[in-house]
């Protein structure tokens, strides 16, 4: 009689061990789908850190090639309006606001010509210096005609159906 409860006892410690194996193949399993699931939340999270820093890079790119075309811009207007204006020490410096991107001429002591201190003459020469400026900076080539390019830019306001495009 004494086997026969050792022997249940046995069986009944073999069932409990059993189901506690069980129980730990369970938690094994859900420990290692909670692993590999935070893993791909961090390769997710990897990667939107690593989009994020490529966003902050591309910008800083963007920003330094801006400023050194708007450099270069700035510079060739100035050649181009030294060349059309034939005139020494008059316009030395010019500068754009890289937020506004207002243009100021400067004399070579840096004071400040405004546009209201040019001429009609002058400000046609600026104008073409401009687009000038803008085609050689862009690197393309660009088609257009330049017809007295303040011509249009008379003290009364003008309709826009009046201005005649060349091809």
């Amino acid at each position: 009689r004494e086997l026969g409860e050792l022997e249940n006892e046995l069986e009944h410690l073999q069932d409990l061990e059993a189901q506690e194996n069980s129980l730990i193949s369970l938690v094994n399993s859900k420990i290692r789908t909670n692993l590999t699931k935070k893993h791909e939340d961090k390769k997710g999270m990897v990667g939107l850190e690593i989009g994020t820093n490529v966003q902050e890079v591309l910008e800083d790119y963007a920003k330094s090639l801006r400023s050194k075309k708007l450099e270069l811009l700035e510079k060739y207007i100035l050649d181009k309006l030294q060349v059309l204006l034939h005139k020494q020490n008059f316009i030395e410096k010019i500068s754009i606001d890289k937020e506004t991107f207002q243009v100021k001429l400067y004399k070579g002591n840096d004071d400040e010509i405004t546009k209201d201190m040019l001429s009609k003459g002058e400000l046609q020469m600026y104008a073409t210096a401009v687009v000038w400026g803008l085609a050689l900076t862009s690197g393309r080539p660009l088609p257009f005609m330049i017809d007295t390019p303040l011509a249009r830019l008379d003290e009364e306001p003008v309709s826009y159906t009046h201005l005649r495009a060349h091809d």
